[in-house]
């Protein structure tokens, strides 16, 4: 039994060690190279011709505008037309180079979250290395006592298997999400020219920068855990052996909570609808 609990409690430290660092500080383009290609062809092929046409159609409206605005003016001067040029230009520029800038938003994730992970390690000590004294802990423990104990460490083992579940979960369906919005990111983007539409393209890229950070949120989270959970410690004291155990698993529990507020979190941040 005392082999049972040992291993139990090695593979909780190395799972909240190890919470969701590698899938999070995947690109779409590495987490499914198979899907990314096929939602690129989407959006290129299926997405875009109806996105030039929306962008051609409000151009047009733009000029018509213009051309309201100016009737009846004897010297329009140069500024008019290179303001709207430069207009038509930049919409050019930013529908040819939409996926780019996605990337690069989601690439501001994926610094934050290397970064966090770069001072997070080299801050916490592992409680791993404290092993051995809580070993000696519960081979000094009665058989009811470790019977007692292999329960409570069960639980705890269970909960941490399902946080490393949903971790990976919430982390796949945000990835869903940003191959969603990288799909129909065109057609949004088309409304930039007019000035009344613009906004569905603005709340489009604060959606999209909010999906982009929740992954850093989610690392913040889980590394906090991390942190919480080594300053805890597993106690080699036999009278505070289960408290510490049954803290871990209060902050758990918290993690749980917090897991599922990220979404909301990120689009408070960013403002995003």
């Amino acid at each position: 039994m005392e082999d049972y609990i040992l291993g139990k409690i090695l593979d909780v430290l190395n799972t909240v060690e190890n919470l969701g660092t590698g899938i999070l500080i995947q690109s779409p383009e590495t987490f499914n190279t198979t899907l990314y290609n096929g939602i690129i062809n989407i959006m290129d092929n299926a997405v875009m011709p109806v996105a030039s046409i929306i962008l051609a159609l409000f151009l047009v409206l733009e000029l018509y505008k213009i051309s309201v605005r100016t009737e009846g003016m004897s010297n329009l001067g140069i500024e008019i037309p290179m303001k709207t040029l430069f207009k038509f230009v930049l919409c050019k520029v930013v529908m040819d180079n939409l996926r780019l800038i996605l990337l690069a938003m989601n690439e501001v994730s994926t610094t934050l979250i290397t970064n966090m992970n770069n001072v997070f390690n080299s801050s916490v000590t592992s409680n791993i290395t404290n092993i051995d004294n809580i070993s000696q802990t519960i081979e000094s423990m009665e058989f009811g006592v470790q019977l007692l104990t292999s329960v409570e460490v069960t639980i705890i083992w269970l909960l941490i298997k399902f946080i490393s579940v949903m971790v990976t979960v919430i982390v796949t369906g945000r990835m869903i999400e940003m191959y969603v919005l990288i799909a129909i990111s065109p057609i949004p983007a088309a409304t930039i020219p007019n000035s009344d539409a613009s906004s569905i393209a603005k709340n489009f890229l604060k959606t999209f920068m909010a999906v982009c950070l929740q992954g850093a949120i989610i690392f913040l989270i889980v590394s906090m855990f991390g942190i919480i959970v080594n300053s805890v410690g597993i106690s080699v004291d036999g009278a505070e052996f289960t408290k510490s155990l049954f803290s871990i698993l209060g902050y758990a529990l918290v993690l749980v909570i917090s897991l599922f507020s990220t979404g909301k979190w990120a689009k408070s941040i960013c403002n995003a609808m």
